[in-house]
Protein backbone atom coordinates (compact mmCIF):
# COMPACT_ATOMS: atom_id res chain seq x y z
CA UNK A 1 0.00 0.00 0.00
CA UNK A 2 1.21 3.48 -0.49
CA UNK A 3 3.20 5.10 2.60
CA UNK A 4 0.82 8.20 2.35
CA UNK A 5 -2.32 6.85 3.56
CA UNK A 6 -3.97 6.47 6.95
CA UNK A 7 -4.72 3.29 8.75
CA UNK A 8 -8.19 3.31 8.03
CA UNK A 9 -7.98 4.32 4.21
CA UNK A 10 -5.13 1.24 3.90
CA UNK A 11 -7.88 -1.14 6.15
CA UNK A 12 -10.60 0.08 3.71
CA UNK A 13 -9.12 -0.51 0.70
CA UNK A 14 -7.29 -3.64 2.11
CA UNK A 15 -10.25 -5.66 2.32
CA UNK A 16 -11.69 -4.28 -0.77
CA UNK A 17 -8.85 -5.90 -2.52
CA UNK A 18 -8.68 -8.68 -0.56
CA UNK A 19 -12.53 -9.29 -1.28
CA UNK A 20 -12.58 -8.24 -5.19
CA UNK A 21 -14.28 -5.43 -4.61
CA UNK A 22 -12.31 -2.56 -5.03
CA UNK A 23 -14.48 -1.63 -8.11
CA UNK A 24 -17.26 -0.64 -5.49
CA UNK A 25 -15.27 1.89 -3.92
CA UNK A 26 -16.94 4.85 -6.11
CA UNK A 27 -20.29 3.36 -4.47
CA UNK A 28 -19.04 3.48 -1.16
CA UNK A 29 -17.87 7.44 -1.02
CA UNK A 30 -21.29 8.11 -2.93
CA UNK A 31 -23.47 5.80 0.35
CA UNK A 32 -20.85 7.78 2.71
CA UNK A 33 -21.40 11.29 1.20
CA UNK A 34 -25.42 10.89 1.04
CA UNK A 35 -25.40 9.52 4.90
CA UNK A 36 -23.06 12.59 5.99
CA UNK A 37 -25.43 14.85 3.80
CA UNK A 38 -28.54 13.08 6.05
CA UNK A 39 -26.71 13.76 9.42
CA UNK A 40 -26.74 11.00 12.30
CA UNK A 41 -30.40 11.23 12.42
CA UNK A 42 -31.22 10.68 8.80
CA UNK A 43 -32.73 14.10 8.45
CA UNK A 44 -30.75 16.96 6.44
CA UNK A 45 -27.38 17.90 8.17
CA UNK A 46 -27.25 21.60 8.30
CA UNK A 47 -24.62 24.40 9.28
CA UNK A 48 -24.30 26.52 11.38
CA UNK A 49 -23.99 29.94 9.54
CA UNK A 50 -22.22 31.64 11.84
CA UNK A 51 -19.20 29.50 11.38
CA UNK A 52 -18.61 29.77 7.90
CA UNK A 53 -17.57 33.39 7.80
CA UNK A 54 -15.43 32.88 10.42
CA UNK A 55 -13.51 29.75 8.45
CA UNK A 56 -13.79 31.61 5.19
CA UNK A 57 -11.84 34.74 6.82
CA UNK A 58 -9.34 32.33 8.53
CA UNK A 59 -8.58 30.88 4.77
CA UNK A 60 -8.25 34.27 3.13
CA UNK A 61 -5.72 35.36 5.80
CA UNK A 62 -3.65 32.41 5.25
CA UNK A 63 -3.64 32.70 1.54
CA UNK A 64 -3.01 36.34 1.31
CA UNK A 65 -0.07 35.54 3.96
CA UNK A 66 1.07 32.75 1.90
CA UNK A 67 1.06 34.51 -1.61
CA UNK A 68 1.72 38.07 -0.55
CA UNK A 69 -0.75 39.40 -2.82
CA UNK A 70 -3.92 41.38 -3.20
CA UNK A 71 -6.42 38.31 -3.68
CA UNK A 72 -9.94 38.39 -4.45
CA UNK A 73 -12.05 35.04 -3.37
CA UNK A 74 -14.99 33.67 -5.29
CA UNK A 75 -16.66 31.25 -3.65
CA UNK A 76 -18.71 28.19 -5.41
CA UNK A 77 -20.05 25.29 -4.23
CA UNK A 78 -19.43 21.81 -6.61
CA UNK A 79 -21.03 18.81 -5.27
CA UNK A 80 -18.82 16.65 -7.96
CA UNK A 81 -15.44 17.38 -5.75
CA UNK A 82 -17.71 15.49 -2.73
CA UNK A 83 -15.95 17.38 -0.10
CA UNK A 84 -13.12 19.64 0.84
CA UNK A 85 -11.59 22.52 -1.15
CA UNK A 86 -10.27 23.26 -4.63
CA UNK A 87 -8.23 26.67 -4.78
CA UNK A 88 -6.39 28.71 -7.51
CA UNK A 89 -4.55 31.49 -7.21
CA UNK A 90 -2.78 32.39 -10.53
CA UNK A 91 -1.41 29.28 -12.14
CA UNK A 92 -1.35 27.48 -8.67
CA UNK A 93 -3.76 24.84 -7.66
CA UNK A 94 -4.82 23.76 -3.94
CA UNK A 95 -6.88 20.67 -4.58
CA UNK A 96 -7.85 19.01 -1.23
CA UNK A 97 -11.01 17.75 -2.58
CA UNK A 98 -11.87 14.13 -1.69
CA UNK A 99 -12.55 13.00 -5.34
CA UNK A 100 -9.34 14.27 -5.77
CA UNK A 101 -8.19 12.20 -2.85
CA UNK A 102 -9.84 8.72 -3.78
CA UNK A 103 -8.94 9.24 -7.51
CA UNK A 104 -5.01 9.08 -6.33
CA UNK A 105 -5.84 5.93 -3.90
CA UNK A 106 -7.34 4.28 -6.67
CA UNK A 107 -4.62 5.11 -9.12
CA UNK A 108 -1.62 3.84 -6.67
CA UNK A 109 -3.46 0.84 -5.85
CA UNK A 110 -3.39 0.46 -9.48
CA UNK A 111 0.19 0.29 -9.57
CA UNK A 112 0.58 -1.85 -6.38
CA UNK A 113 -2.02 -4.42 -8.37
CA UNK A 114 -0.33 -4.35 -11.66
Amino acid sequence: MPANLDKLQTDLLSVLLANGDLGKLREIVLELKAQLERGANGSPKSRAHNRWPRERQALQEKLAADFAEDLTFEYRVDPAIVGGLVIRVGDKLIDTSITTRLNRMRDQLASVVR
